[in-house]
Order: structure tokens, then C-alpha cells, then sequence
């Protein structure tokens, strides 16, 4: 995936957020889904996190994307982990997926979109196994 693809993608969003709820769904089953490549859910990120800096553009519905996402991403998040401890993924791509996806929260938290405590959490998911976690 090339960032043309990414910038394509984020438009498509916007000009489609009427079905943001479908695109969140669509976007977060390929996040999750355990035989897509890592190099291509770290593309597909990206495109949710250019959705979401974009969500507070002046699009009818555009905003809706940051509302769907907030109760989806834990579970894309968890699935980073399951992703990082597969069989098969080596040490050098499990250490420069995590780089990444702490990159995109790190931004996230720049950016206010959520609040510091959800950040955290999206955090520890993506280094623990679910049944680890305290909430």
C-alpha cells in the first residue's frame, strides 16, 4: 500500500461518511483478521488515523468516524498483540509493528482525539494478552 493509496482511501471516507459505521466496520475486520500481513495493517493504520485526524473536518458525518472507531480500536489494538506473538512473525517485524502503532498513538495523544486513559489502554493491549488485562 503507497501513500496514494492511503490518501485515496481517507478521501473515500469523507466522501462517504454517511456509512462511516460501514467503513469502520470494514476497516477494523481487515485490521483484525489474522492472515492480513503486517505490512498491510500497518498501511491500514494509517488510513484509520488520517480518517481520524480528519474527522473534525467540516464534512457532514465526518465526525462520526472518531465515535465509531473509539469503540472499535481495542479490539484492533488486542489484535496487534495476537499479530506480534503469530507464528511465523520474526523478532525485527514484531518490534517494528509495535514501533509503529505506538508511533500512531503517540500522535494521537498530540492530537487530542482521545482521552489520556483510553490511549494507555489501546497501549497495554497492544503488549499483553487480553485475559491480563485489570478493565
Amino acid at each position: 500500500m503507497e501513500r496514494a493509496d492511503i490518501r485515496r482511501g481517507m478521501a473515500f471516507a469523507l466522501e462517504h461518511s454517511h456509512a462511516a459505521q460501514d467503513v469502520v466496520e470494514t476497516l477494523v475486520e481487515s485490521l483484525t483478521l489474522t492472515e492480513t500481513p503486517v505490512p498491510t495493517k500497518v498501511a491500514r493504520l494509517y488510513l484509520v488515523s488520517d480518517i481520524l485526524h480528519n474527522s473534525s473536518a467540516p464534512v457532514r458525518n465526518a465526525s462520526l468516524y472518531r465515535t465509531f472507531f473509539e469503540t472499535r480500536l481495542p479490539e484492533v489494538f488486542e489484535s496487534f498483540y495476537e499479530t506480534s506473538r503469530a507464528e511465523g512473525i520474526g523478532r525485527i517485524t514484531m518490534e517494528a509493528l509495535k514501533k509503529r502503532v505506538m508511533a500512531v498513538v503517540r500522535a494521537w495523544g498530540d492530537w487530542f482525539l482521545f482521552p489520556e486513559a483510553y490511549l494507555v489502554g489501546l497501549q497495554v493491549r497492544t503488549n499483553q494478552p487480553t485475559n491480563q488485562l485489570t478493565n
